[in-house]
């Protein structure tokens, strides 16, 4: 019985290291959002699309054509079109090394009546 008592209180001791883990991680990369830096590149077709590289990254071959221009550098977002989120960004930038996204009007759209 006390081996079986043992085992039952073990898994909520690792649960809880679980999710201090993963609190310190979740704050971990909301440090490193606020301090990362990107390029921000504007397709020419398409103003309200961009494509954020982490600087100093190398720009991907895609963005590297006439389509895409060049649209300012950003810390942590600051500056960013509206659009541009900070944990996005890092994580699209782990996985693929930029973020592509759509800005936002300050302004809603109106709809036809």
């Amino acid at each position: 019985m006390r081996a079986r008592l043992a085992r039952l209180t073990v898994p909520d001791h690792d649960e809880s290291l679980h999710d201090r883990g993963k609190a310190l991680n979740t704050t971990r990369q909301a440090g490193e959002a606020r301090s990362a830096s990107y390029n921000l590149f504007r397709r020419r077709e398409e103003p309200d699309l961009y494509c954020a590289v982490p600087q100093p990254r190398p720009v991907p071959a895609f963005v590297s054509g006439d389509e895409w221009e060049f649209a300012g550098a950003v810390l942590a977002g600051d500056g960013a079109p509206l659009g541009f989120d900070p944990r996005a960004a890092l994580a699209g930038a782990r996985l693929n090394g930029f973020y592509v996204f759509l800005a936002r009007s300050a302004v809603p759209a109106r709809r036809a009546a």
